[in-house]
């Protein structure tokens, strides 16, 4: 029997690898709609995520720069009238590299490709449905995890040898 969280429809054996796979990592969350964002914390938490969410993209920089433990940020690109999600993901990057997985209404290219500038974590279409959310984050987690082994072996390799 398939499993049925917010309108996904999840074999077992899938959902039991995905929670386990996300249990205890902290999402930072960053949606200047509280609506949006109550049901993207549902999903996230069903996930097994630990969840923060932000509403300004001044509030992400300030959270990121405090907080070790965000292990990813998931960012709104229209955040109102002051600082936007490239904006904002622009400065945790200057500062911090956690991967950035950009959540939008928008489909207009310039956009995308301004967003895959900052980060080349992803870009997520909101409405694309919690299965390409939760696939978009799992290739984030991946995406980190591959440049971080590359980064030490590159450290390694520029060692002078003993």
């Amino acid at each position: 029997m398939d499993i049925l969280c917010c309108g996904t429809q999840y074999a077992p054996q899938r959902r039991i690898f995905l929670s386990s796979l996300f249990q205890g990592r902290h999402v930072l969350l960053v949606e200047d709609s509280a609506i949006i964002a109550m049901g993207q914390e549902i999903v996230l938490r069903d996930l097994g995520f630990v969840t923060t969410t932000v509403y300004r993209g001044e509030d992400a920089v300030q959270f990121v720069r405090e907080h070790e433990t965000v292990d990813i940020v998931l960012m709104d690109i229209d955040l109102g009238e002051k600082m936007d999600g490239l904006g904002a993901a622009r400065r945790i990057r200057a500062f911090r590299d956690v991967p950035v997985l950009f959540l939008a209404a928008q489909r207009d290219p310039q956009i995308v490709e301004q967003a895959l500038s900052i980060s080349t974590y992803g870009y997520v279409q909101k409405g694309s449905g919690d299965f390409v959310l939760q696939e978009a984050i799992r290739m984030a987690f991946e995406l980190a995890r591959i440049r971080s082994q590359l980064r030490r072996e590159r450290d390694l390799d520029a060692r002078p040898e003993q």
